[in-house]
């Protein structure tokens, strides 16, 4: 999943690093296990869910954010919801 913007990486990251950093206080109880590990412009992470162990990485780069993660077959049927919770939340963020 790509979104683009025009903040430039290092404010793009900052947003982002200050948004998970909410996301933890506000849902910590219900993703365990969290390890999230960033180098440079790139976020590497993974957690456990509902029984559901989630990982994947989060690129930031001048005028975009990469996202990719893997979720199990049986997470497949909630994807497009998910990612368009996603794609609002960093649209909004990144606007």
């Amino acid at each position: 999943m790509k979104t683009s913007h025009a903040l430039g990486r290092d404010e793009a990251q900052r947003r982002l690093k200050e948004r998970l950093g909410v996301a933890r206080v506000a849902h910590g109880s219900k993703a365990t296990d969290l390890h999230e590990e960033w180098s440079d412009g790139t976020l590497s992470f993974d957690f456990e869910t509902m029984g559901t162990h989630v990982t994947g990485m989060m690129i930031v780069d001048e005028d975009e954010v990469r996202l990719a993660a893997e979720v199990p077959f049986r997470v497949a049927m909630f994807k497009r919801y998910i990612e368009k919770r996603i794609r609002a939340e960093l649209g909004n963020l990144l606007a």
